[in-house]
């Protein structure tokens, strides 16, 4: 496979954020800890290792969330480094999109691993252990039911209600069974049928499920999979969901915040309420509003006096579940974590929030953009081959792409730019005759400049309309190329699934994503696809 490297900023699918964000822009240095290099991490991992004091709880969480578990050797010699005071974490999060939704997921993981590796080398002293941090209490069912195979649009139909995570998978077997139609017979379709399978079938809820899926793709890489949904994990967060049930703390900081971001030229992500807790019941994930005397639960019967809601918090604090504004603090509390690798974004939400990890005392961890990645099959390959287009083209909108390649392309000259230098000249010296003998009539001139300048571009238009429907076979292939590769509108990486991929190169596919996928390297990835 071939890999060639692209600036973000030659990307137009990707945010001014994103773009600004990996060219270290001095405006966003303020709303960061540390940048995204190597020799940030000696400042980072002295921060976290004064501070971190859970180290104990978490490894007791994670052998139990182990138990029955089988794993790899790397991922046994993880959960033990975990247990010393010289590990520490590299960590990304995701809800837990179905059979992870689309191929930035594991793009994410891999870059994490890459990430570990890299560290190891840099600070041989230290371990370091990659960690998926599972957003299980995700109850967005239609934002995380779903994933695309080969364009197909695949749906887990049976909205539950409540935390994602609690839902059960049973009702998973019609789509999957769908899924083995699609994915065939061949030795590595077997091999991702097989994994479904036993990923399934000792699951008790869909946690459970995703769980073994993503540790049966990853444990040999030694991920760790974390489920934060745990009331022992959360009893570390209780004062920090005490402070933002009676004082609103990140509200008022995230505001401050926001102000400072538009101060320098960029818009905040994430709005903050008064509260960013929800209250987790049986098929439910209800937000907590503050009324003038209660607590009240939305959408519901219940509701709390405040001394009644403390009092729930402290002897169930498993029923709370922070929102998009909390979780980054709740996840680096418990975590003995030193960098956290999220798409643009996440990376965008998680710069409204260095004032609020200083509040807190809680670490803020360096952010690192993701690697992104869009893979260029060996058919796509030959066609752009075919086509006279190069890896940029592909990435233009169609229209601008149709019209250009139509230029390059067409036996005549369709424009008139040569003619409207020439007509530019002619009407210079019309204006000369026009001053010396009646000023007044310039304005008469300049009128049929303009008219004559919009007659020619319309003219240029039906040209290219004309040229079009003679070159109508290969803009369609044009078309379908742009559609296979998920472009130009989107990303591949932001809707196909990593099966259409696994199904081609199997376990290699994962052991290419973590050699290659180093997130310190801040360019726009692009595999090409080789002949054998």
């Amino acid at each position: 496979m071939k890999i060639e490297k692209l600036n973000f900023s030659e990307i137009p699918q990707l945010s001014a954020f994103d773009k600004a964000f990996q060219a270290e822009d001095p405006r966003l240095r303020d709303f960061l800890s540390e940048l995204p290099q190597i020799k940030s991490f000696e400042k980072v991992i002295q921060t976290k290792a004064a501070s971190y004091k859970y180290r104990g709880l978490l490894c007791d969480i994670l052998n139990i969330q182990y138990q029955g578990i089988k794993y790899s050797e790397k991922t046994a010699q993880n959960l033990i480094h975990l247990q010393k005071d010289n590990c520490f974490a590299i960590t990304t999060a995701h809800q837990p999109s179905l059979l992870t939704g689309p191929l930035y997921f594991v793009y994410k993981i891999a870059s994490a691993i890459n990430l570990v590796n890299t560290l190891k080398q840099h600070y041989p002293s230290f371990n370091f252990v990659p960690i998926y941090y599972m957003g299980s209490e995700d109850h967005d069912f239609e934002e995380l039911n779903h994933f695309y195979l080969f364009g197909k649009k695949l749906e887990w139909n049976d909205f539950q209600g409540g935390a994602l995570g609690h839902y059960n998978p049973t009702s998973l077997v019609d789509l999957i069974g769908e899924l083995n139609e699609i994915l065939g017979q061949s030795p590595n379709a077997t091999e991702l049928k097989d994994i479904i399978a036993n990923s399934l079938k000792e699951a008790g809820n869909y946690q459970q499920f995703m769980f073994n899926f993503i540790h049966s793709l990853f444990d040999a890489f030694g991920l760790i999979v974390l489920l934060p949904d745990s009331s022992a994990l959360k009893s570390v967060a209780i004062d920090l969901f005490k402070d933002d049930l009676l004082c609103n703390s990140s509200q008022r900081l995230l505001e401050e915040t926001a102000a400072d971001l538009k101060s320098v030229g960029f818009s905040n992500q994430s709005h903050a309420r008064a509260i960013n807790l929800f209250y987790l019941s049986a098929g439910k994930r209800e937000r907590i509003e503050k009324t003038e005397i209660t607590y009240k639960v939305l959408n519901s019967n219940l509701s709390f006096t405040e001394a009644e809601m403390l009092k729930e918090l402290d002897e169930h604090p498993e029923r709370f579940s922070p929102n998009v504004i909390l979780r980054p603090i709740y996840q680096e509390l418990i975590l003995p974590n030193l960098a956290y690798i999220g798409g643009g974004g996440e990376l965008a939400y998680w710069t409204e929030r260095k004032k609020q990890f200083e509040f807190y005392g809680v670490p803020f961890p360096i952010l690192i953009r993701r690697n992104s990645v869009q893979w260029i099959d060996q058919n796509s390959s030959e066609k752009m081959r075919k086509l006279g287009l190069n890896n940029k083209d592909i990435f233009m909108d169609s229209e601008t792409l149709i019209k250009s390649y139509i230029l390059r392309n067409s036996s005549e000259d369709l424009n008139f730019n040569e003619e409207k230098i020439e007509f530019d000249l002619l009407f210079n010296k019309m204006s000369l005759k026009v001053k010396k003998t009646d000023a007044s009539l310039e304005a008469n001139l300049a009128a049929i400049q303009a008219q004559m300048n919009n007659s020619l571009e319309k003219l240029e238009t039906k040209l290219l309309r004309s040229e079009k429907q003679k070159q109508e076979s290969l803009i369609n292939q044009i078309k379908k190329l742009q559609e296979r590769l998920y472009l130009p509108d989107g990303l591949q990486e932001r809707k196909e699934n990593f099966m259409s991929l696994y199904l081609r190169h199997g376990k290699g596919f994962f052991d290419f994503l973590v050699k290659n996928l180093n997130p310190l390297e801040k360019e726009f990835m692009l595999i090409t696809e080789e002949a054998n």
